[in-house]
């Protein structure tokens, strides 16, 4: 194991050791191309920064769930950093390059600079659960591309849950061969972020509590399988269009669109009678909306001056009409 205090230490080769422990809040730096074999903890909570200068793989649980570290510092620019344990910090920078999370996340994620670093839960073949709690990227500083899953078609999938807000250019569901990547937003999280899926047909969002969804949702010829949203007595408000095999409701919540946002999906419910579907502006549906046997709660449409309309059966038990607008039923 190797001890450190408030200095620095540069690890210019592979470091396989036990542990490395911060006793105090000192710097650790990991050359490009060599690894950390150990778990690297602290000894008080937010203290220690480990650097990684460029591709790297740490295999080792880095700091706890009581000691995070302070700040981990990876994804260089042109570089990838993996992450083969549990990951507990402060704060992870990331530069242009890429974070591999093979494990789960404690930490708030904060770009460079705007539109910068790919972030990436990898999963696993045979699929696994991903927990991360904090907030990835920022308002001004969005990362560039989220990954739920591996990229490249290596098949590994990955239930990626969030307990934070979201802020990327691009979200992209990277599915297993006939399995779905899942993207989970616990209550209260939001994503400002375009999402999209690697495969036609494939990836699964679920919203499950209250959320709001900016940015556009798959596109008409790479729909998601399925998008989950509307948990009883909560509220999701989507800013930007859907493109999804199904738009389900979870239970007896609210889906609320957005002025000039539509619905390329059909609508269910799995309870007769639960869901309020509420259109704030003109949008179109394009798909079935309920069924004869599992109606929606109500849907709110018709806001003055703006049209909304049906392209396909509607099954509600009250379609209320919330202004002087229009409201087409073209079934």
């Amino acid at each position: 194991s190797s001890d450190l205090g408030t200095g620095e230490i540069d690890l210019n080769g592979n470091y396989t050791g036990t542990v490395i422990t911060y006793n105090a809040d000192g710097i650790v730096k990991l050359a490009n191309n060599k690894d950390i074999t150990s778990a690297v903890i602290t000894n008080t909570n937010n203290t220690g920064t480990l650097t990684l200068l460029g591709t790297s793989t740490v295999s080792g649980q880095v700091g706890t769930s009581g000691n995070k570290l302070k700040t981990v510092n990876a994804g260089a620019t042109g570089a990838t950093s993996t992450f083969s344990s549990d990951v507990y910090a402060t704060t992870t920078n990331i530069a242009s390059g890429e974070i591999k999370f093979e494990g789960d996340l404690t930490s708030n994620i904060v770009a460079s600079s705007s539109n910068n670093g790919t972030v990436t839960f990898v999963g696993t073949l045979l699929g696994n659960t991903q927990n991360v709690s904090g907030n990835i990227g920022g308002s001004s500083n969005l990362i560039n591309t989220l990954n739920i899953g591996e990229s490249g078609g290596t098949g590994k999938y990955s239930t990626t849950i969030i307990a934070g807000n979201v802020y990327a250019t691009s979200t992209i569901l990277n599915n297993g061969t006939s399995n779905n990547s899942i993207l989970e937003l616990t209550d209260g999280s939001n994503i400002t972020s375009t999402i999209t899926t690697s495969n036609n047909g494939q990836g699964v969002l679920t919203f499950l509590g209250n959320s709001t969804a900016t940015g556009t949702i798959g596109t008409s010829t790479e729909k998601l399988a399925q998008i989950n949203a509307g948990a009883t007595g909560k509220t999701v408000i989507f800013n930007s269009s859907v493109n999804s095999d199904n738009l389900n409701f979870s239970g007896d919540g609210t889906v609320v669109l957005a002025d000039n946002a539509n619905i390329n999906a059909p609508i269910t419910t799995s309870i007769d009678n639960e869901g309020t579907l509420t259109f704030n502006g003109t949008s179109t549906v394009t798909g079935d909306v309920g069924t004869g046997t599992e109606k929606l709660k109500e849907i709110n449409a018709g806001v003055s001056g703006e049209t909304v309309t049906f392209e396909k059966s509607v099954n509600a038990g009250n379609i209320n009409v919330t202004g002087t607008g229009t409201v087409n039923l073209n079934t």
